[in-house]
C-alpha cells in the first residue's frame, strides 16, 4: 500500500465524499465551510456548491443515476438536492438531524442522530428513514481515479 495526501484543505472539516459519478474523480463536503467540493480526475478542485444556511452543516451525500447529489444537512434537518452543476434545486425533510445517506434503487435510506445534544452522551434515539423517491435511482459505482 502507498499513501499520499493529493490536496491540502486547511481547517474545513473535509466529511462525506462519493466517487463523482460520472467517473471524474472525487466530491466530497466540507462541515466547517458548508462547501461542496469536486477534484477532478486530473487533480484540480473546484467548490460546486456552497450552502448559504449557516446551519446546513454538510455532513453526507451520494449521488443519483442523472448526477443529482443528495447532501446531508445536520443542522437544517434536510437533504439538499444539487443538481450536476452544483446549483440547490430541493429540500427533503423527515429526518431530524441527517448525517448520511445511500440509494437502493429509487429508495434514499438516511441515517438520523435524532436530536443534537451538548455531549457525546446520546441524547435521543437514532432512526434510519426511507424516502421514495419515484423517478430517482442511484449512480452506478464508479472508480474515482482511472
Amino acid at each position: 500500500m502507498t499513501a499520499e495526501v493529493v490536496a491540502d484543505l486547511g481547517p474545513v472539516y473535509p466529511n462525506g465524499i462519493i466517487a463523482h459519478p460520472g467517473g471524474d474523480g472525487v466530491i466530497w463536503t466540507e462541515s466547517y465551510t458548508r462547501r461542496v467540493v469536486h477534484r477532478t480526475a486530473g487533480g484540480a478542485i473546484r467548490v460546486l456548491h456552497v450552502f448559504d444556511d449557516e446551519r446546513a452543516l454538510v455532513d453526507g451525500l451520494c449521488a443519483a443515476a442523472d448526477g443529482r447529489l443528495f447532501v446531508t444537512g445536520v443542522g437544517s434537518g434536510a437533504v439538499h438536492v444539487l443538481d450536476a452543476g452544483g446549483r440547490e434545486t430541493a429540500r427533503l425533510t423527515g429526518p431530524v438531524t441527517p448525517t448520511n445517506c445511500a440509494f437502493d434503487g429509487d429508495a434514499l435510506y438516511v441515517t438520523d442522530g435524532g436530536r443534537l445534544g451538548d455531549s457525546v452522551t446520546a441524547h435521543s434515539g437514532g432512526a434510519l428513514w426511507r424516502l421514495r423517491l419515484p423517478g430517482a435511482e442511484g449512480a452506478p459505482l464508479e472508480h474515482g481515479f482511472r
